[in-house]
C-alpha cells in the first residue's frame, strides 16, 4: 500500500478549478434562458421592414364564432390593436399580456371575448416592441400591416 501514489496537489487543484468554472457556465446559461426577452427585437433596420415580415393565419370557428390568429412570420408581436366595425361604428381594443408577447413567433392567440358574427369587419393591427439605435425600448404600431379576418 505504501508504494501507491495519490494525485498531485497541483493536478487536483486544476481539476477543481475547471469543475467550478464549468458549473458557473452552466448556471449562467440557465439564468439567461429563464429571463429571455424574445418579445424585444432590435430595430437595426427601418421598422417598416420588420412590419413587412409579419404574417398571420386567422381562423374562425363557424359554430361558436370565436376566432384566433397564429403568428407564422419571424417577428414576435408584442401587442395587438383589434378594430371591430359594426353598424357603421368602430371600436378599437388593445390586447396585451402582463409578460411576454401576445403572439410570439409560432404562437397563437384566441379572441375569446369577441364573437366574429357580431361584427361586419374585424382588423388586427400588430404592435412590435424593440430597441432603437440608442438602446431605448419603444413600441411601434404597424399601421400599414393590417390583417382582416
Amino acid at each position: 500500500m505504501r508504494n501507491k501514489k495519490a494525485i498531485s496537489p497541483i493536478i487536483s487543484t486544476v481539476l477543481l478549478i475547471m469543475l467550478v468554472m464549468i458549473l458557473a457556465a452552466i448556471i449562467v446559461l440557465w439564468y439567461k434562458g429563464i429571463f429571455k426577452t424574445e418579445h424585444i427585437i432590435k430595430f437595426d433596420r427601418p421598422i417598416e421592414q420588420n412590419c413587412q415580415d409579419i404574417t398571420l393565419e386567422t381562423f374562425v370557428d363557424e359554430g361558436s364564432g370565436i376566432f384566433s390568429a397564429t403568428n407564422t412570420g419571424n417577428v414576435p408581436i408584442y401587442k395587438i390593436k383589434l378594430k371591430t366595425t359594426s353598424s357603421g361604428s368602430s371600436d378599437v381594443s388593445e390586447i396585451k399580456k402582463d409578460t411576454g408577447s401576445v403572439l410570439p413567433v409560432g404562437g397563437s392567440y384566441v379572441f375569446t371575448d369577441y364573437i366574429y358574427s357580431n361584427y361586419e369587419k374585424v382588423t388586427i393591427i400588430p404592435i412590435l416592441l424593440g430597441k432603437d439605435n440608442n438602446g431605448n425600448v419603444k413600441e411601434k404600431m404597424c399601421d400599414n400591416t393590417e390583417f382582416l379576418i
